[in-house]
C-alpha cells in the first residue's frame, strides 16, 4: 500500500529533515500515515480504491487523476480478471497442476495479466500519489521548515502545540505522539485574555459500509450501494457509472428502480468517535472554555434528500434513512454524556435536530454565508448541507456571542473551517487538527475501512 507521510512529503518537496521543525521527532512519527492510496489486491477490506484519512477533499483531486490515466478502467480490468481466477477454481480446484492443459494454459495467462494489471494500478496511483504531494506547500516556523496544507493548516508537532498552548501539556498522552494539523494557534491564546473564547468540533456520523440502499431493478438485477460512496457490490453488471455508481442510477435510470430496500450494517459507535470526543472535551476541559459539539445530522439528511429526489415519492427510502440518522444521533448523544459525566465541562451545548435553540444559532449563522465561494456554486439542499459544515465553526459565536474560536476536529474539516474564516472576519479562528485514527489493520482510516476492520464500541460504555 502507497502511503504519504512527512518523510515522503519532505523527500518529495527536497527538505532535509534538519532543516524543519520536525529534525527532532522519531521515526514513528515522520512515517505516520497523513493519507493513504488504497492497495491493489482487492480484498474485501480495499474495495476502495482511495482512502484518504487526512482531506476529503482531496480526494476529488486523486480521482480525477485515476480516472484520466486509466487506472480505474485498470481496476476494473483487474477485479474482472480475478473473478475469472476464482471461477476457474471453484471449478476445477485450488491446484493448478491438476487442471487440463487448455484450463491450466487459460489459468496461467490470467496470472500473468493480473501481474501486468497490478504493475500497472501501481504505477497510476503512484502518479496520482506525486501530484497529491503538491497540495501540500512549505512554510515556515521561526525560521524552520514546516509544510502546510490547503493553505492555512500547518503540519506541527504536539511540543509545539504545548508552547503555544501549555494548559495543553498532557495531550500527548491521550493522542500518541503523532503529527497535528494547527493554524493560529497563538493568537488564539493572546485573544483568550481579552475576548470571549470558546471550541467547536464534532465528528462524522456514517462510515464506510455502515448504511446501504439494495436497488432491486425492472430486469431483475438487485444491487446494494453503499450510500456512503456510492460504490456497487453485488454479482453482474449493474447501471452508473465507477465514480459515484448510486448518483447516477438514482439520476438517470430512476425509472428502471423497482423496489428500494434500506439496510444498516454498522454495529454501534467506533473508536474513531470515542477517542475523536475524548479529545475534544479533554481540549476543552484543560482551556476551561465552553463547548459547542456539532452532530451534522441536519446536513446528512439534506444530502440524502439531494441523492434520492429523483426518485419522487414512489418509495419511502428518505423516511426510513433519516430514522436511521436520528437512530445513530441518539447513540452519539448518549456517548457524550457519558463523557460529560467525567469531564463537567461548564458550557457545553450539543446541536442535533432536537436542540431547536442551537439549530435556530445555525440557520442564523447560514444567513452570514457569502455565496462568493465556488464551494457555493451548488444549488439546493445539497447546497444546504454544505452551508451546515460552513457554518457549524462559527456556533459559539451566534450562540455566546464568543469572537475567539478553536476549531478541534479531523483535518477533514480543514475545508469547512476555510469556508468559516472566508465569510465570518467578525470571528478569529484557530485551528487543532488531528488525522483520522487508523482501522485495526493499520491500513487506512477507521471511517474509512470495511466492517471488518472497525473497532465498535458497543457495549463498552452504555
Amino acid at each position: 500500500m502507497s502511503s504519504i507521510n512527512l518523510r515522503t512529503l519532505l523527500q518529495d518537496n527536497g527538505i532535509g529533515l534538519n532543516e524543519t521543525v520536525y529534525f527532532n521527532e522519531e521515526e514513528s512519527f515522520l512515517r505516520y500515515p497523513l493519507f493513504q492510496v488504497g492497495d491493489a489486491k482487492l480484498s474485501t477490506a480495499s474495495k476502495y480504491a482511495v482512502d484518504f484519512p487526512i482531506l476529503q477533499t482531496l480526494e476529488c483531486n486523486c480521482d480525477q487523476i485515476l480516472q484520466g490515466n486509466g487506472t480505474r478502467q485498470t481496476e476494473a480490468e483487474l477485479e474482472s480478471c480475478v473473478e475469472k481466477m476464482k471461477a476457474v477454481k471453484q471449478h476445477h480446484g485450488k491446484n493448478p497442476r491438476g487442471y487440463p492443459d487448455d484450463v491450466r494454459q487459460e489459468y496461467e495467462a490470467l496470472v500473468c495479466l493480473k501481474k501486468n494489471l497490478v504493475d500497472k494500478v501501481d504505477k497510476g496511483k503512484n502518479e496520482a500519489l506525486r501530484a497529491i504531494c503538491r497540495e501540500f506547500q512549505v512554510s515556515k516556523i521561526d525560521g524552520l521548515k514546516c509544510l502546510k496544507v490547503r493553505g492555512i493548516g500547518i503540519c506541527n508537532t504536539l511540543k509545539n502545540v504545548q508552547s503555544m498552548l501549555p494548559q495543553l501539556g498532557g495531550i500527548a498522552s491521550i493522542t500518541g505522539n503523532i503529527p497535528v494539523f494547527t493554524h493560529r494557534l497563538l493568537p488564539f491564546r493572546k485573544n483568550i485574555e481579552r475576548q470571549s473564547s470558546a471550541i467547536e468540533g464534532g465528528p462524522c456520523i456514517i462510515g464506510v459500509d455502515e448504511l446501504y440502499l439494495s436497488l432491486q431493478f425492472k430486469d431483475g438485477k438487485k444491487v446494494d450501494y453503499d450510500v456512503m460512496t456510492g460504490s456497487a457490490h453485488g454479482s453482474g453488471n449493474y447501471y452508473g457509472s465507477k465514480t459515484y455508481p448510486l448518483a447516477d442510477v438514482v439520476s438517470k435510470n430512476h425509472a428502471l428502480v423497482e423496489e428500494v430496500t434500506v439496510r444498516q450494517k454498522r454495529y454501534g459507535l467506533t473508536a474513531q468517535h470515542l477517542i475523536e470526543f475524548y479529545r475534544l472535551m479533554s481540549v476543552a476541559k484543560a482551556l476551561d472554555l465552553p463547548l459547542v459539539i456539532s452532530l451534522p445530522d441536519h446536513a446528512y439528511k439534506c444530502q440524502f434528500q439531494s441523492l434520492l429526489s429523483p426518485l419522487g415519492k414512489r418509495f419511502d427510502t428518505l423516511e426510513r434513512i433519516e430514522a436511521i440518522v436520528d437512530e445513530i444521533t441518539n447513540e452519539f448523544v448518549l456517548l457524550i454524556n457519558t463523557l460529560q459525566s467525567k469531564f463537567r465541562i461548564k458550557h457545553l451545548e450539543v446541536l442535533y435536530s432536537k436542540n431547536v435553540p442551537l439549530v435556530q444559532c445555525l440557520l442564523q449563522a447560514r444567513l452570514g454565508i457569502s455565496g462568493k465561494p465556488r464551494r457555493m456554486k451548488i444549488k439546493g439542499v445539497k447546497r444546504d448541507a454544505i452551508l451546515d459544515y460552513i457554518a457549524m465553526p462559527s456556533l459559539p459565536h451566534f450562540l455566546w456571542g464568543a469572537t475567539n474560536i478553536l476549531e478541534v476536529n479531523n483535518v477533514a474539516e480543514l475545508e469547512s473551517l476555510k469556508g468559516s474564516i472566508e465569510n465570518f472576519s467578525q470571528i478569529s479562528f484557530g485551528a487543532l487538527m488531528f488525522p483520522f485514527v487508523p482501522n485495526v489493520r493499520g491500513c487506512g482510516s477507521m471511517y474509512h475501512s470495511m466492517n471488518d476492520d472497525k473497532l465498535f464500541i458497543r457495549g463498552a460504555l452504555f
